[in-house]
């Protein structure tokens, strides 16, 4: 789900050198939407639900990212269950993916976890687990993650039973990423059930590529791949981020070594040009170097935008009221994104978020010309994914400098973050 926009934190240069890289190249693209976020229970087993499907293959979806909401009362809590009007069925999702099978596409199913004091899963966190007090010991953490290894011994059942081909540990769990030892036992209770690939993704307020720097027994390396939620903004006031704390997206080093603040891309130029991709030229390079340090392919697990004149400023966000329908603004922000990222030999993808609404947002309707949310059918965006989504195959695309071992990051200082509001 759209959460926030961060810049990418490209680190200065000596990290490279101080750990073996991989040369990564995904086997696939996985050209992928995200369907069914907070469907409720009887909405997999709809004709509706089959009528998503026919119009995803139609625009050439190859995989598609089934959601089945699981809970937990507040933020706080260390038990997650199924809730019998907001849980999709057992019998419902393995309908549906049975369904997508049908009609030729592959499946990742995803657990994702909320909250019914309406707190994000990215809220989650507890204490450090000690004995501070004598026979008061801490012990949130592992009573959450008892509770997430029965959750995963469940689905991942469902998703071996039924055939998919990737297993999704949740979305955004940011606050729980420093728990090594708890997160491999739930990786290892998905690979006694479930033989197929494995894969989370996390928002960029946490520093992936930190984390993997600073612990080499991180469970990131246990998954098959990783991803990001990626929802940058492509538009700015004046050459400076809506919504932003500062002027700093991306740094640039010249051939003086001389540092200049970029300058937000033209309005209206083209979703190839040299504007474009200098502007996601940081995270590019950050994501390669995520993928090179963990030796496996890195993807946009949630990409999205909403059809609004103000979309490309607002970098996702679902809060905002202001902008009237622009169903181009969307699709321009798909054909950049994918005129970025879809040559690089470590990419494996994107999950547009999302096919689907399944929660009330009355200020996506407010325009009578089009529905201003983040759903593509019958908006220009759609276009833009059918033209992507039918491409072949990239093959045998290297990392400039990768064949001589000469490749090195761009040598550019840290920066903190850019966040926008909280979105769903």
């Amino acid at each position: 789900m759209p959460v926030y926009w961060m810049a990418c934190r490209i680190k200065i240069g000596t990290g490279m050198s101080e750990s073996k890289l991989t040369s990564v190249t995904a086997p696939e693209i996985h050209r992928g939407v995200t369907f069914g976020f907070f469907a409720e229970n009887g909405y997999y087993g709809s004709r509706k639900a089959r009528l998503e499907v026919d119009r995803m293959a139609e625009l050439g979806v190859t995989w598609v990212c089934v959601v089945t909401t699981v809970w937990q009362e507040t933020f706080a809590s260390t038990v997650q269950f199924r809730h019998f009007k907001r849980t999709p069925g057992d019998h419902e999702l393995i309908g549906i993916i049975d369904y997508i099978h049908e009609k030729g596409m592959k499946v990742q199913l995803r657990p994702m976890l909320q909250g019914l004091d309406g707190s994000f899963r990215f809220n989650i966190s507890f204490p450090w687990e000690d004995e501070i007090f004598l026979g008061k010991k801490l012990d949130y953490w592992t009573r959450w993650f008892d509770s997430m290894v029965e959750r995963t011994l469940h689905y991942a059942s469902i998703a071996e039973l039924s055939g998919c081909e990737a297993f999704g540990f949740d979305s955004e769990l940011d606050g729980t990423t420093g728990q090594d030892v708890h997160w491999k036992r739930v990786i290892a209770a998905a690979r006694s059930v479930y033989s197929g690939h494995l894969t989370t993704g996390h928002t960029l307020w946490i520093d992936m590529l930190q984390e993997l720097k600073e612990r080499p027994g991180h469970w990131f390396r246990d998954l098959d791949s990783l991803g990001a939620s990626f929802y940058p903004p492509l538009a700015g006031d004046n050459g400076k981020l809506i919504g932003s704390r500062g002027e700093n997206l991306y740094l640039k080093t010249k051939a003086t070594n001389r540092i200049v603040r970029p300058e937000a891309p033209t309005p209206g130029c083209a979703p190839d040009s040299v504007e474009m991709k200098e502007w996601l030229d940081g995270p590019r390079r950050y994501f390669a170097e995520i993928a090179q340090q963990l030796g496996k392919p890195f993807y946009l697990a949630e990409c999205g935008c909403r059809s609004t004149s103000t979309a490309l400023a607002c970098g996702g966000s679902v809060a905002d009221s202001a902008g009237r329908y622009n169903g181009e603004a969307q699709a321009y922000f798909l054909d950049s994104i994918l005129h970025s990222f879809w040559d690089e030999p470590w990419f494996m993808g994107i999950y547009w978020w999302k096919w689907d609404e399944h929660l009330e947002r009355p200020h996506y309707a407010t325009d009578p010309r089009g529905d201003q949310g983040l759903s593509v059918w019958n908006k220009p965006a759609a276009k833009v994914m059918k033209k992507w989504f039918t491409r072949p195959e990239r093959r045998g695309i290297e990392l400039p400098g990768e064949r001589d071992g000469s490749y090195q990051p761009r040598s550019e200082p840290s920066h903190g973050g850019l966040p926008l509001p909280v979105a769903g």
